[in-house]
């Protein structure tokens, strides 16, 4: 599978936050994905949160966006301080 390499400088303070492809595609009832958008959107405002609650925000947001539906795909989110 093709990829793109990079490298970013992490200061004091930054976050990486790792997901799965499964975030990003989880579904909802109507078809909709949870998209990069959104997910982006979510980081930015729990970030101020701990890395812990943030990550746990984060799949609770998947779950109600999901509406019931099980996921397809597996759901993997880790964030470092």
């Amino acid at each position: 599978m093709p990829f793109t390499e990079g490298a970013v400088q992490l200061y004091p303070g930054d976050r990486l936050v790792l997901y799965t492809d499964g975030v990003l595609d989880c579904m909802n009832l109507h078809g909709g994905s949870f998209g990069e958008e959104r997910f982006v959107n979510a980081v930015v405002a729990w970030y101020s949160a701990s890395v812990d609650t943030m990550c746990e925000r984060l799949i609770q947001a998947l779950f109600a966006h999901g509406g019931g539906v099980s996921p397809q795909d597996d759901i993997s989110v880790l964030a470092l301080e």
